[in-house]
């Protein structure tokens, strides 16, 4: 019975580091899919925020990644089929894509915190600037 079981977990574990789908002629370099995913997530989360100015440029998401990477919707398919087929692999991909989303998120947001700050110390100085012409439109005319 031992031998059974034993057999049993050697052909899952064999079966798994398998490769089930050849590497297609036009594969696509995995550094080079993870920028493509990563710039589909940014076009997918502006598509989503602002419609409008993706369509006012002519922005349409999958023609643009296809001519920026110079690759066709068939490449894609096949590469992200073949690399889909080795589970491990495929997680590692998507775990990088998913690590450079969350630095641009920090930049973003330590941009918009940086602004949002000089904003502001601008609206303080302004408010100072008015409030000190309201004391000097204020002030009693010795002279009447």
């Amino acid at each position: 019975m031992k031998k059974v079981a034993w057999f049993c977990v050697l052909v899952l574990v064999f079966s798994c580091v398998e490769k089930i789908i050849e590497p297609p002629k036009d594969l696509i370099p995995q550094e080079k899919l993870e920028q493509i995913l990563y710039d589909l997530a940014i076009l997918n989360a502006a598509k989503n925020t602002s419609f409008t100015v993706l369509k006012t440029n002519g922005i349409e998401t999958m023609p643009f990644l296809y001519a920026k990477y110079n690759i066709d919707s068939v490449q894609l398919a096949t590469s992200d089929a073949y690399y889909a087929s080795m589970p491990v692999l495929y997680d590692s991909i998507y775990s990088h894509v998913d690590r450079l989303l969350l630095r641009k998120k920090d930049t973003v947001e330590a941009i918009i915190k940086r602004k949002s700050d000089s904003a502001m110390v601008d609206y303080k100085i302004k408010a100072a600037e008015v409030m000190a012409q309201r004391n000097d439109t204020l002030a009693i005319d010795p002279n009447n």
